[in-house]
């Protein structure tokens, strides 16, 4: 059994998102804060990485709603039904920010809800629940 500190334990990000330069956004600042980052294009292959990393590696999912092939609401859905107990916190970054949405990914368990462009000082704090040794300046 090791004597690791909050700090020494690795931290993984998957991101989600089908357009690049918001996975870049993501990346850098999830980097700063000290997280490792597995990016996905689609809910698709985020469960294809999911599999290659182990879900017990993964830390935290940020995740769109609007992308082809599988979206971000499939994706919770059936991350949930698979991975259950197991599955990380999951934050939505969305630019559809419709209140019936907001409720319906609400519903199927989500951590957080975010539109785009993300403030990350506010995401930063969001996730201080849960990480609370993170800080951004």
């Amino acid at each position: 059994m090791s004597n690791e500190t909050k700090k020494d334990v690795e931290r993984n990000v998957l991101i989600i998102d089908d357009y690049f330069l918001v996975r870049e956004n993501h990346k850098l600042i999830f980097k700063k804060i000290g997280f490792n980052v597995i990016e996905a294009n689609n809910g698709e292959e985020a469960f294809e990485k999911i599999q290659e990393a182990g879900v017990e590696k993964i830390s935290l999912i940020i995740v769109d709603v609007l992308m082809p092939v599988m979206d971000g609401v499939e994706f919770v859905k059936k991350a949930h039904e698979k991975f259950d107990a197991e599955l990380p916190p999951v934050f939505v970054c969305s630019s559809a920010s419709d209140l019936p949405l907001v409720k319906k990914m609400a519903s199927i368990g989500i951590a957080g809800f975010m539109v785009k462009p993300v403030d990350y000082k506010l995401l930063i704090s969001k996730l201080q629940r849960f990480f609370p040794d993170i800080s951004y300046s």
